[in-house]
């Protein structure tokens, strides 16, 4: 089974990240995504519809949510399915992001490595632009120190 990710630390803490990266709708403000959707409140059972630069459009169901360490989304289609893990580790200076793929079904196993440069630049653009969108909302609602 092809498993893909990419990483990305920010300084911001878990729950400011968190609270980024599943902004779905803010999701379109970053410059690898043209348009995100979700229906209804961001919990299991949610679908969002997404479109990625260079990426056709897909529709992903929410399967676990877990504030403010992980969710996971999954798409389906004949013979190919994408289980994506959307990780954030608390450490010291900050939170380390990881989103990760792996793909399984007799299509995946073709298809994945086919994808892999793909899924791991947009996985680096996304990572990064959360950690970018964290560090912004943190710097807006921290108090100036003296």
């Amino acid at each position: 089974m092809p498993s893909y990710e990419a990483s990305a630390v920010t300084k911001a803490s878990a729950e400011v990240a968190w609270s980024a990266w599943t902004d779905v709708q803010g999701w379109s403000a970053y410059d690898h995504i043209e348009a995100a959707h979700v229906d209804g409140a961001f919990q299991p059972g949610a679908a969002i519809t997404s479109k990625a630069k260079g990426f056709p459009r897909s529709t992903l169901t929410v399967t676990r949510v877990e504030p403010p360490n992980l969710w996971v989304d999954e798409s389906r289609s004949p013979g190919m399915r994408m289980t994506f893990d959307h990780v954030l580790e608390p450490g010291e200076g900050g939170t380390r992001l990881t989103e990760r793929v792996h793909i399984s079904g007799p299509l995946g196993r073709a298809l994945g490595p086919v994808m892999r440069r793909k899924l791991e630049a947009l996985f680096a653009a996304s990572v990064a632009a959360v950690a970018r969108q964290a560090e912004a909302t943190e710097a807006q609602v921290e108090p100036p120190t003296s």
